[in-house]
């Protein structure tokens, strides 16, 4: 059916009437500029079918409602049924007295759907109603048939199955209410309300046997609650409520049968739902947990008349009350761990078995994602770390550092959620704590892509737009812990962080008027039991094997790197030299048996590449030796203190690469290495290298070390001037060979110079 002529901008009604069946061969819908009509499509005592889709939608107003009434027949929507508009969406309104089922000819229209340009799964649905403003709600109501939302599924470009949403609706400011009513079988699968800025709706499912995908209420100011139920069984995916600043929604599931669903969850920005699960039969969940940031979290409740088999349930309200957790069953009752600071637990079961008990949630939150990193690092390392430790032992040197060196370390752990950022941060003396970025993972990623070109790309530095990204990213990922770490007279970071943020330059973020670095020394770690805890403070005289190649077959010359090596052995450190063709790996390996350097510093190409681990190197004089491998040069028996590689980059931004990356010291079996995350030129390498190792002589731990050259260049503390190196530091200036003397004069304070640089591993 041709849509309306919109007279103005504004389209006409549609209307279908019968007394008998509706059969349409096309789609149906209103269209215009200002504002979209509605259409209503009603049988008195037929079925209605439409082979394609039906919408009302507006691309500058608002849509029309979408009526379909067959209360003698059924409702059958080949495609998929939409209102969308600027403003605000109108309602869908469904009422048959058989059957409803849309989508029952997507097999027929999905390669179509998904290659329209203006296609986005994360956009689409089944049944939908989306708007700039406010959506409308969506109510499809069975008197006596079933309700099924057949789902369209599709190969992506990476050879991965997708399914998209069955009923969706969405607005910037407010979404609309769901209701699937039923006395027959609810088919469906994703179903979601989300509001981007305000609050979401509420969503009521209610039928004999109901299965569904992942039912969610995502807002910012509020979230509606969600409520299941069912005369015969509930089998339902994740269930979620969560709203980042604001109330988050209750979740109620109410079976006659059983009641089987993944993990649910009420997350608040100023308290959280309650939660409450019943059924006449057994209950088996996931883990069940109502957080709020501020304000109380909600009570959990559940009740089976059989057996009762859940994961981990907490409730925790970090700056509030949280709730009781009541477990009733007339079976057995098998639980994870039970967590509540504030509230009562009750268990009352015919037998009970695996129940935790009462434990800070933090402080589970933080051992749990401890765990899935170093799981994550571990599995793509493909071996142990050389040393025997444990978070508790991490934790233990930490303490002793902080009583006897006054050096005060806080652990941050980073997590990037689908729609905001937790940030961890713990030391010894406070308990753990957790605060929130309602900022969802693609922008902070995004963004970080952005700054990254910004900083990198020559081009982009000329725009001078780097610290208007580093500031935001700064606001979005340390801003709300600075209080607290200032309130701790916190130093030193460890930092643990997701995919994504391991190539990010943390020192270089801003806070408008400081970068990180001017305020905290900081290190990358895998994980907090990755990180090898034996102290032992770097002798001022302990020596280095200094080595690296100059020239290579493959890759670009590097022609101050003797020049290099001579200077740190000369005027820095004792030790020795492998220059070129001496870098071979048996000599490389010779060397560190015949003496166990405790500093290795390697002036040679290394990249950190997409993959598997082997495709990450080393490259040596007679070839790569990939990371893999790195552990065969034994430099972890005696563990080398320090590995400096002084001329690697690594993938920017893929997650391998990261692992790679930030797992270095893991790889290597060395306490702690310093690398960069891109190539930087002669000078500023050169300049930032031998204040490192001027600074190792009196810094108390590494990472301080670092801290100080890296200030030296944003500060112009060190510069080369008429082939002399002058340096605040130090005690008097050294004249640098000649392959150096043109290395002179050149304003190296920008982050792109210094930033690169980064520990990994033992800040200590």
């Amino acid at each position: 059916m041709s849509r309306p002529i919109p007279i103005g901008g504004i389209a006409g009604d549609v209307v279908l009437t019968a007394a008998r069946d509706i059969t349409v061969g096309g789609e149906v819908n209103s269209y215009g500029d200002q504002a979209g009509g509605d259409v209503t499509i009603e049988s008195a005592a037929g079925n209605i079918a439409i082979t394609s889709y039906v919408s009302s939608y507006s691309d500058g107003g608002n849509a029309g409602d979408v009526r379909l009434r067959a209360p003698q027949g059924t409702v059958d929507i080949g495609r998929e049924l939409e209102t969308y508009a600027f403003g605000t969406a109108g309602q869908v309104d469904i009422v048959a007295a058989g059957d409803i089922t849309l989508g029952s000819r997507f097999g027929q229209f999905i390669d179509t759907i998904r290659t329209d340009p203006e296609f986005d799964p994360g956009l689409w649905a089944t049944v939908q109603t989306y708007a700039g403003e406010n959506a409308g709600n969506i109510s499809l109501t069975s008197t006596s048939g079933n309700i099924r939302l057949n789902n369209a599924t599709y190969t992506d470009n990476l050879g991965q199955n997708v399914t998209l949403a069955s009923v969706r609706s969405s607005g910037l400011q407010r979404s609309g209410n769901l209701t699937l009513a039923s006395p027959g079988t609810i088919n469906a699968g994703e179903i979601i309300t989300q509001a981007s800025g305000g609050n979401s709706g509420s969503i009521t499912i209610n039928g004999n046997n109901v299965t569904t995908g992942n039912v969610s209420s995502i807002g910012v100011t509020g979230s509606g609650s969600i409520r299941l139920s069912s005369t015969g069984s509930i089998i339902a995916g994740d269930v979620t409520t969560t709203a980042s600043a604001g109330q988050s929604g209750d979740i109620a599931v109410n079976s006659q049968v059983d009641a089987i669903l993944r993990n649910l969850r009420s997350e608040g920005g100023s308290g959280s739902g309650n939660i409450n699960v019943q059924a006449l039969r057994n209950i088996i969940t996931g883990d069940i947990t109502s957080k709020a940031t501020q304000g109380n979290s909600g009570n959990v409740s559940l009740n089976a008349g059989g057996d009762l088999t859940t994961g981990n349930i907490a409730s925790i309200a970090e700056n509030g009350t949280s709730g009781n957790i009541s477990l009733e069953a007339g079976g057995t009752i098998s639980t994870g761990t039970l967590t509540t600071a504030d509230g009562t637990v009750s268990v009352t079961g015919a037998a009970t078995t695996n129940t935790g008990t009462i434990t800070s949630a933090t402080t589970l939150e933080l051992e749990d994602l401890e765990r899935r990193y170093s799981q994550d690092f571990l599995s793509y390392l493909g071996s142990m770390p050389a040393f025997g430790g444990s978070m508790a032992d991490t934790e233990a040197t930490v303490a002793m550092l902080f009583a006897d060196r006054n050096v005060r370390i806080a652990s941050v752990l980073i997590e990037l959620l689908p729609n905001q950022i937790a940030i961890r941060i713990t030391d010894p003396e406070h308990d753990p704590q957790v605060f929130y970025s309602p900022i969802d993972r693609d922008t902070v990623l995004a963004t970080i892509d952005t700054y990254r070109t910004h900083l990198v790309n020559a081009r982009y530095r000329l725009l001078g737009r780097h610290n208007d990204y580093a500031a935001q990213l700064y606001d979005w990922l340390i801003r709300p812990i600075a209080p607290e770490l200032e309130a701790r007279n916190i130093d030193t970071l460890m930092l643990s962080v997701d995919a994504g943020l391991r190539s990010l330059p943390f020192g270089a973020l801003y806070d408008g008027e400081r970068y990180l670095i001017e305020q905290y020394s900081y290190s990358l770690i895998p994980s907090l039991g990755l990180v090898d805890p034996r102290y032992q403070p770097l002798a001022i005289d302990a020596p280095m094997l200094a080595m690296g190649a100059s020239q290579f077959i493959r890759q670009s010359p590097l022609p101050a790197v003797p020049a290099e090596l001579n200077t740190l052995i000369n005027h820095r450190r004792d030790g020795s030299i492998l220059l070129n063709d001496a870098f071979t790996r048996d000599n490389v390996i010779r060397q560190r048996q015949r003496t166990p350097y405790p500093i290795i510093h390697l002036a040679t190409h290394g990249e950190f590449n997409s993959g598997a681990l082997e495709n990450s190197y080393l490259q040596l004089w007679d070839g790569q030796i990939g990371l893999d491998e790195i552990r065969e040069l034994g430099w972890s028996d005696p563990p080398v203190e320090l590995l400096v590689l002084s001329a690697c980059q690594t993938a920017l931004g893929n997650s391998e690469a990261e692992m790679g990356f930030a797992g270095l010291a893991v790889a290597a079996g060395v306490k702690t290495a310093i690398a960069s995350l891109w190539y930087v030129d002669d000078m500023a390498t050169f300049l930032l290298m031998t204040e490192l190792y001027q600074n190792l002589a009196t810094a108390p731990i590494k990472v301080e070390a670092l801290r100080e050259a890296q200030l030296a260049l944003l500060r112009g503390n060190v510069q080369i001037e008429d082939g002399i190196l002058y340096s605040d530091r130090a005690t008097e200036p050294i004249a640098l060979p000649e392959s150096l003397r043109n290395l002179s004069g050149q304003d190296v304070s920008h982050p792109y110079f210094w930033s690169a640089f980064t520990a990994i591993g033992s800040p200590w």
